[in-house]
């Protein structure tokens, strides 16, 4: 199926009221696009399946010859043609994409929409007791327009940790990860009008808020394996990735070689710098003003299941 090009509305002003809704009026879909990448698009529908039931997952398929996913039964599945752009193009060609697939999902009566990559997961502070949805519910009634997630970028210690085993969680086998401002993403739309930038790093016109309690775990170089595999692809290669993935690798050296501290103070002093420092080439992008900061993830985020 080839979606239309999106066309969207001019942005409207954040909402002047505290809104107001029934709890089984609330409806959250999650959308993502995919190529090649099945290992982490299985554990992508687990998820959020299970956070959001499988009939709100909607995925783009890049290529006509992409495999349909084994448990995607349930998921709207959608497919395109694959073009073979460089990598900022490439990114530009898949978030118009995913843009326009939200507007048509707003449309469809959602009041969220939720939007990353295969192997990033959005997670609730497991301490606040509270399912997904209803953290999202409660930003959508506190006047919420985008929410942006904090950034853990998980890592493989080559020292202590074993290739990842596909059958166990992956967090049941991980223990560290970077705080990275990278993958501090405005995950999360509450109108349909905004517009994500390339890989959800922001929304375009508009200022971004850290919400609290909500992060966004990314697992794509959580494994060396990951990497290598990634590296040697000749598509990514021939898209100009090299520089990207060796930059996005550093990851695993950090996790490596870095002494690792304990998470939830540094999590906290990560959202507010985050909050506060943002890049001069973009300003409505998150910055991490320090140096790499390894942190050894909290033992309640590690019994969460992707």
């Amino acid at each position: 199926m080839t979606l239309p090009s999106p066309s969207l509305s001019p942005q409207s002003s954040a909402p002047k009221h505290k809104r107001s809704l029934d709890t089984h009026l609330f409806r959250v879909a999650a959308v993502t696009m995919c190529r090649g990448d099945h290992f982490f698009l299985k554990r992508w529908i687990d998820y959020y399946g299970k956070a959001l039931g499988k009939e709100n997952l909607f995925i783009i398929l890049d290529g006509e010859d992409e495999p349909s996913p084994p448990n995607g039964e349930g998921a709207t599945i959608l497919r395109v043609v694959h073009k073979e752009l460089e990598r900022a193009a490439g990114d530009k060609h898949r978030i118009g994409l995913l843009n326009q697939l939200s507007f048509d999902l707003f449309q469809k009566g959602y009041q969220a929409v939720i939007g990353c990559d295969s192997d990033e997961f959005l997670v609730i502070d497991p301490k606040e007791g509270i399912s997904l949805v209803e953290y999202l519910q409660q930003l959508y009634l506190m006047g919420y327009t985008s929410a942006s997630a904090l950034g853990i970028d998980v890592g493989q210690n080559l020292h202590t940790e074993r290739t990842i085993d596909p059958s166990l969680p992956l967090l049941a086998q991980r223990k560290y990860a970077v705080l990275s401002s990278r993958y501090t993403k405005a995950s999360v739309k509450f109108l349909p009008q905004l517009r994500w930038g390339s890989g959800f790093h922001r929304i375009k016109g508009r200022n971004y808020k850290i919400a609290p309690s909500l992060f966004l775990f990314h697992t794509g170089y959580s494994c060396e394996s990951f990497l290598k595999k990634r590296e040697e692809d000749p598509a990514r290669v021939n898209g100009g990735w090299e520089n990207h993935l060796a930059k996005r690798g550093k990851t695993i050296l950090y996790v490596t070689n870095k002494k690792a501290k304990q998470g939830d103070q540094l999590l906290r002093i990560s959202r507010f710098l985050q909050q506060i420092f943002r890049p001069i080439y973009a300003l409505n992008k998150p910055l991490m003003p320090t140096p790499p900061i390894v942190i050894e993830i909290p033992k309640r985020f590690r019994q969460i299941t992707f």
